[in-house]
């Protein structure tokens, strides 16, 4: 955050063991994957609301998986969002979306032009350490 870029050097992977369905940390899958990426001020401003939002509610990162700690979007229970919870989210915000671009359409006699669905296509998960 403070340097306002996203090193993307690793990943969590989700996998269902012993314990239940958990996280390990694990490296991207080729040399290609690791990279830095400049944070707009957009995604900076959306991160950090997103931290006060959790410190409102107390749902603050409270794991570490491998070497990563500090996760910003996080269950009530303070660890990382699964990938069906990302999935779910992009599912209800694509419905949203169409849903109200369909009664623009009809109001403004045109056809609508609504987005496709969408889903995590890895285990991206953002945290800021």
């Amino acid at each position: 955050m403070k340097n306002r870029e996203i090193h993307v050097n690793g990943q969590l992977v989700y996998y269902e063991g012993e314990e239940g369905y958990c996280f390990h940390d694990s490296e991207t899958k080729t040399d290609a994957g690791i990279r830095t990426i400049p944070m707009t001020q957009t995604v900076y401003d959306a991160f950090r609301k997103q931290k006060e939002l959790n410190l409102m509610l107390g749902l603050q990162s409270n794991v570490e998986i491998g070497r990563r700690s500090g996760f910003i979007f996080n269950t009530k229970h303070g660890r990382p969002i699964m990938p069906a919870g990302v999935n779910s989210f992009l599912k209800n915000i694509v419905n949203a979306y169409n849903k109200r671009e369909t009664i623009l359409a009809e109001n403004e006699n045109r056809e609508p032009e609504l987005m496709p669905h969408i889903s995590a296509h890895g285990r991206v998960i953002i945290g800021t350490s």
